[in-house]
């Protein structure tokens, strides 16, 4: 689970907890809708952990009518296989 605090100065945006391996391939997600103006949301997904080097974890904002997102925060982690 990711606690996000944010603020948007559009109508609307979306925030996301995308989940990768390290080939970039999706393990798990979740998103949630925004209005405009300043708030906090938790997003959380469950998964397995598949076999790979590294899980990635990203929280993108994205707004209404913007062609790109940013990345709200990012956080990579090691796989030690048993």
């Amino acid at each position: 689970m990711v606690d996000i605090s944010y603020s948007l100065t559009v109508d609307s945006g979306t925030v996301a907890l995308v989940i990768q391996a390290a080939d970039n391939s999706g393990i798990a997600q979740n998103m949630e809708v925004l209005s405009k103006g300043d708030g906090k949301t938790s997003l959380k997904a469950e998964f397995t952990v598949p076999d790979t080097k590294a899980v990635q974890i990203f929280t993108p904002l994205g707004a209404q009518g913007q062609a790109s997102s940013s990345t709200v925060d990012y956080r990579a982690y090691k796989v030690i296989p048993k």
